[in-house]
């Protein structure tokens, strides 16, 4: 069977997990990726064209099933373009992720348009939706995950907490949980929004799932406090008749609690209204008993056995594996359970049991290699390169690492310093930019005919296409307007370190446009690999030291004698260049500021070279994080002094020689920083 799972939602291990569990099954499977966002249907016509070109994609795999995450991203007008574009035998279903508060704004105008709905609820939403739309529409489909997403760790490390609460407590609808969880007396930690933390409740958001299973490894039991109906009033998702509804029972928190075998304990102040879906789950009905019942199960229970319930009712029930065995069955019979009552469609799932197809087992980690970086040259042929680029003074502009990379892999390269030959540009006719390059300008500089011209500047229109290839190399992108789209229509290939972007422009046509962050070469990497320790524990990476200023102290915890601060607005020549970076990077700890001067809240550009010198490198949450990269595997991600601390602590604690994540670090490094191994794919992807 060939199966489309379209968009995703923000928790987009449901979507990874069974699109895994299916392909174990045998099946083929499409991920569209997330597509848009928000909770409406989508209007802006860049939207509309993301989902448009993801229907053109759909069209050609030819789905037989097609699972829509997010009804939002497809408003009547696309429902009907993505219907008219597939085979008529196709089962187009959605699923009701937010059963039913977004009924009124993205569920019940499109529903109609799906041969039936997965909804995400009680009985009691079943024949809400039953009464309000004259027939049974769907079937429950509660939450779900892979153990491939999050692992079994319960038990694994000692306890630094007896309780966690996933979950913000910050605007006034959750600010009362707050409270409730600082009166109940033991040793908590929320991992959430945590404004105003009186009583120090705050462990700190979790950035990646390796952190969600050390939260899980590290406490004794997790508190869930289901969403109430009732509190969307006033709100535009509220509609007459919401807050008789209940709870939202089952929120993903707790099925990742489950699948990494952290006991549950929630209070459920509203009744459910059948059986409950997960009887492991301990439930209370008011704020004294859940600080009764926890202080209970600390000090009585047999928490290994409880983990061990918890756990194997994933297994059966709530696993990505039970869902794609209810899919299978779906496909092959749509129609039977339409003559089933509401109770029966709300336990319809339990009926598979995905327990055979888990793998429990945590995913074994590779190991990380710690050899300098050995670089061959190309095997391909010479080539005659020029560099068209600015900021040629500074040692590590991205014009500078192009230039040694590509002269380690064996060839010839030669500058075209912009700045300096502007007059000998033509004029943009448009008016845009500051010039444009010909073809004999780029000849002269090479002092012969150029094979390949890399373009590392933004403000210059690079000259008309011909069978030379023109590389835009460290792009830095818009919203697909121009100038940038008369640059990238006469380049052969796009690079840009705007993760964001790259997503953008490729779902708009711009598939010759790769992803690629800001790369370091081997003679960055040989004089990081020799330094000397140095006196200082952080070193503080930033642009300028305008920036240091303005950017939040993200360092009052740790001795001012301890920090050494490193901008690289101060320009110096090698071998001093290279020194500075070294004496820099010899210390334990680098904490990479934001870029300003760069769009799209990127880290600084020496990230990767940290990484490959083995420091444990701080990323402020409000940079965009390299896809490669995963807070408490190989980098830290904070917001905060105090949780910077906090991770800090924790990585101690758990690796007390921290090779393992030094190690992991070097090895994203090498991988994905190197200019040298990037540049030669990149050649190579280029020549016939």
């Amino acid at each position: 069977m060939k199966v489309t799972l379209f968009d995703g939602i923000q928790e987009m291990h449901v979507v990874h997990s069974l699109a895994s569990a299916l392909r174990a099954r045998g099946h083929d499977v499409q991920v569209t990726g997330k597509l848009t966002g928000g909770f409406t249907y989508i209007e802006s016509t860049e939207d509309q064209l993301t989902v448009s070109l993801a229907i053109t994609s759909v069209a050609e795999f030819e789905p037989d099933l097609i699972l829509v995450f997010r009804p939002a991203a497809l408003p009547p007008q696309l429902i009907q373009l993505l219907r008219g574009r597939i085979p008529n035998d196709c089962l187009v279903l959605a699923w009701f992720s937010d059963d039913p508060v977004l009924w009124k704004l993205s569920y019940a105008p499109t529903l109609d348009f799906y041969d039936f709905v997965l909804h995400c609820g009680s009985e009691r939403i079943l024949k809400f939706y039953e009464s309000n739309h004259g027939r049974p529409t769907g079937l429950n489909f509660p939450f779900w995950t892979g153990q491939d997403q999050f692992a079994r760790v319960y038990g694994s490390k000692e306890p630094e907490t007896d309780a966690v609460f996933l979950g913000n407590v910050g605007n006034s609808v959750r600010r009362e949980r707050y409270f409730l969880l600082s009166s109940l007396g033991v040793n908590l930690r929320v991992h959430g929004d945590v404004p105003d933390d009186h009583f120090h409740l705050s462990g700190g958001l979790l950035d990646s799932h390796r952190e969600l299973e050390e939260m899980a490894a590290t406490s004794r039991i997790a508190i869930n406090i289901p969403q109430r109906f009732s509190d969307h009033a006033n709100r535009p998702t509220w509609f007459e008749g919401l807050d008789a509804l209940g709870t939202f029972e089952l929120p993903s928190r707790v099925i990742q609690c489950a699948a990494m075998g952290l006991p549950v304990v929630s209070l459920e102040t509203i009744p459910p209204s059948h059986r409950h879906p997960f009887p492991e789950v301990t439930r209370v009905p008011d704020p004294d008993a859940l600080q009764r019942t926890i202080k209970a199960i600390l000090n009585d229970t047999d928490l290994r056995a409880l983990s061990e319930a918890v756990h194997s009712r994933f297994r059966s029930t709530f696993s990505a594996s039970a869902r794609a065995l209810m899919l299978e069955h779906l496909a092959q019979d749509p129609e039977t359970w339409r003559q089933l009552s509401a109770e029966e469609r709300t336990t319809f799932y339990e009926q598979f049991d995905g327990d055979s197809a888990i793998n429990t087992s945590a995913e074994t980690v590779k190991a990380a290699d710690r050899s300098t970086m050995r670089i061959s040259p190309d095997t391909q042929r010479r080539l005659r390169i020029v560099i068209a680029g600015e900021r040629w003074r500074e040692p590590f502009s991205l014009a500078r690492i192009t230039e040694r990379s590509l002269r380690a892999l064996g060839h010839t390269v030669t500058r075209l310093d912009l700045a300096s030959n502007e007059t000998r540009l033509k004029t943009d006719h448009l008016g845009e930019l500051r010039g444009e390059l010909t073809w004999s300008l780029v000849d002269e500089a090479a002092g012969d005919r150029a094979d390949v011209l890399f373009l590392c500047s933004n403000e210059y229109l690079p000259p008309p296409p011909s069978a030379r290839p023109c590389v835009w190399h460290g792009a830095m992108l818009n919203n697909v307007v121009t100038p940038a789209t008369r640059i990238a229509a006469r380049c052969h290939r796009i690079t840009s370190p705007q993760l964001d972007q790259v997503a953008h422009w490729i779902t708009r046509g711009f598939t010759n446009l790769s992803y690629l962050p800001d790369l370091f070469d081997a003679e960055m990497l040989a004089a990081t690999d020799g330094r000397a320790e140095g006196e200082h524990a952080i070193c503080v990476l930033s642009e300028t030291e305008r920036h240091v200023r303005s950017f939040p102290k993200l360092w009052d915890w740790a001795p001012e004698t301890d920090i050494l601060h490193y901008t690289t607005d101060r320009i110096s020549e090698f071998p001093a260049a290279m020194e500075r970076l070294a004496a820099a990077l010899g210390g334990m700890i680098t904490c990479t500021l934001p870029d300003p001067s760069r769009a799209g809240n990127l880290p600084h550009r020496l990230l990767g070279v940290s990484l490959a010198a083995r420091n444990i490198v701080l990323i402020p949450r409000t940079c965009v994080i390299p896809a490669d990269l995963q807070s408490g595997v190989n980098c830290l991600v904070f917001n905060d002094p105090r949780e910077a601390q906090l991770k800090l602590r924790r990585l101690a604690r758990d690796n007390p020689d921290l090779e393992p994540f030094r190690d992991a670090a070097r090895a994203a490094a090498l991988d994905r920083y190197s200019a040298e191994k990037h540049m030669g794919e990149l050649l190579a992807s280029l020549q016939p």
